[in-house]
């Protein structure tokens, strides 16, 4: 967002400065792997038999391989987290 300033005879086109709040970033952080690890798992389980295009592995070893745990314990952990939610 900018604001314009007037000084003297025309206005300076300034931007909008805002404080940014760094104190939880780790919290952040953390959250932000555990999404990028879900959408990650997403597109390797639609593409599991598919082969990479530059490791010559397929996508659920690619996953393994990235993350330490194989697609389909993943995926079994993720079903088990679900199915505790909707008992709720």
């Amino acid at each position: 967002m900018f604001y314009a300033r007037q000084n003297k005879t025309n206005f300076i086109i300034m931007p909008d400065w805002k404080m940014v709040d760094f104190s939880n970033w780790e919290e952040k952080y953390n959250r932000d792997q555990v999404d990028r690890r879900l959408h990650f798992a997403r597109f390797c389980w639609v593409h599991r038999n598919d082969m990479t295009p530059t490791k010559g592995v397929t996508w659920g070893e690619r996953f393994e391989e990235m993350e330490g745990i194989s697609l389909n314990d993943y995926a079994r952990e993720r079903m088990k987290e679900r199915n505790q939610k909707g008992k709720k």
